[in-house]
């Protein structure tokens, strides 16, 4: 069994820490009681939502079920009230939030630990020095917390050594769909960064303590900010925020590198690559240029879309669109040219792909559906009955969170 307690570099400097449980709480921390101890993995990690802090929402490694499906586990989650926050896997270990946060098996299903909550988010998972364990970093109903992500342990009926440290923060808005949401963090080498919708505000984060290297304003003397899911390549942080501008900011020092507004409002969160950096908007999406945020080509689907983000894999972009005919879209990634279009298949979602495979929430997100990469036809439709997210993608196997207590995992059918 190995403690959860600081580490002695914390215990000599915990004067400064900005844990909220205190020391006591911390130093009874266990993880054998939360968690299972695995001696080997079998999952290769899905870490964050959107796969990668690019935000491409593409893992070249993983495998998804297939052209056939069937449902592996499907696990009831008592109050857990899930909306449509996307499930990590890290070390063995599925996290998901609906109201509470849950971590478990993802081979049976197994509950490691749930804890209800205030959680508004798609989770991320990073290394704490303060700590033997890492931590779990999420949206609160104000501001951003700290977990203890080996879940602490029962003691008299309350969970002890859980919540590490918490920032403030305005309650985010409220969702039909479930929970309140809020943007999720983003994880990179050892540092947290988080966009804040209810402050304006861009922050890079300690996971140990939750202290801030570096934070500005976003938005705030134009049109009132409000960014979404930081996208983070190569040294350098894209936001998107509202009505329709876009920004590079150098990720060590939270300097901002260059601001650039798009044809259309409502912009949605970017996704960063080589070729360019992409931001979605109502009616398409903007290719722009990562070195000074100039237009590089711009496609139009001519919907209505005021959620969801793209997916880019092997050249091509993956993007939804909400018109009366729900159609998935493949774009080249170098041209913006469309390569197919498909009906019927989606919502105003985030796309996810693995192997050759396009993943997308449907209709009334009450269907996942998987659509061929490279043709656009149709594989598969999986109903839930109230409703599924975006899926997390590991080795055969999609997880996701339903609409209400469920969580799924789906693998390949006979």
């Amino acid at each position: 069994m190995v403690l959860d307690s600081p580490s002695r570099r914390s215990l000599l400097g915990v004067g400064s820490a900005v844990v909220a449980g205190g020391l006591s709480s911390s130093l009874l921390a266990t993880t054998g009681d939360a968690q299972s101890a695995t001696s080997e993995s079998t999952f290769t990690d899905w870490p964050l939502e959107r796969c990668d802090p690019a935000g491409t929402g593409y893992d070249p490694d993983a495998t998804g079920p297939g052209p056939t499906v069937r449902e592996k586990w499907r696990v009831e989650l008592d109050d857990f009230r899930g909306g449509r926050a996307s499930p990590i896997l890290v070390d063995d270990t599925l996290y998901v939030v609906g109201g509470g946060v849950a971590a478990l098996g993802p081979e049976r299903g197994d509950v490691r630990f749930h804890h209800e909550g205030p959680y508004r988010s798609s989770p991320a998972v990073a290394p704490a020095e303060a700590y033997t364990s890492e931590t779990l970093v999420l949206a609160g109903a104000r501001g951003y917390v700290g977990l203890n992500a080996r879940g602490g342990r029962e003691l008299f009926g309350r969970r002890v050594g859980f919540e590490r440290w918490w920032q403030g923060g305005d309650e985010p808005e409220f969702s039909t769909f479930g929970p309140p949401t809020a943007s999720p963090p983003v994880a990179v080498d050892g540092v947290v960064y988080v966009a804040d919708a209810s402050a304006d505000r861009l922050a890079a984060v300690d996971p140990s303590n939750g202290r801030e290297h570096w934070s500005t304003e976003v938005g705030r003397e134009s049109y009132g900010g409000h960014p979404g899911r930081p996208a983070v390549l190569d040294g350098t942080l894209y936001v998107s925020y509202w009505p329709n501008s876009a920004a590079a900011y150098d990720t060590e020092t939270g300097e901002r590198l260059w601001r650039s507004e798009v044809k259309e409002q409502s912009v949605l969160p970017p996704t960063a690559t080589a070729e360019g950096v992409l931001v979605p908007d109502r009616t398409g999406v903007t290719a722009l240029d990562r070195e000074d945020g100039s237009e590089r080509w711009r496609y139009d689907h001519g919907g209505n879309v005021t959620d969801g983000a793209v997916a880019v894999a092997e050249g091509t972009v993956f993007v939804t669109s909400n018109t009366d005919e729900r159609f998935v879209h493949a774009v080249d990634l170098e041209t913006g040219e469309e390569r197919w279009r498909t009906p019927n298949v989606a919502g105003e979602t985030v796309p996810v792909v693995a192997d050759g495979v396009v993943y997308v929430s449907a209709r009334g997100y009450d269907e996942l559906v998987a659509v061929d990469a490279d043709t656009g036809d149709v594989h598969w439709r999986f109903e839930a009955e109230y409703g599924v997210g975006t899926p997390a993608v590991s080795d055969g196997v999609l997880f996701l969170a339903g609409g209400y207590r469920s969580v799924y995992a789906l693998e390949a059918g006979r």
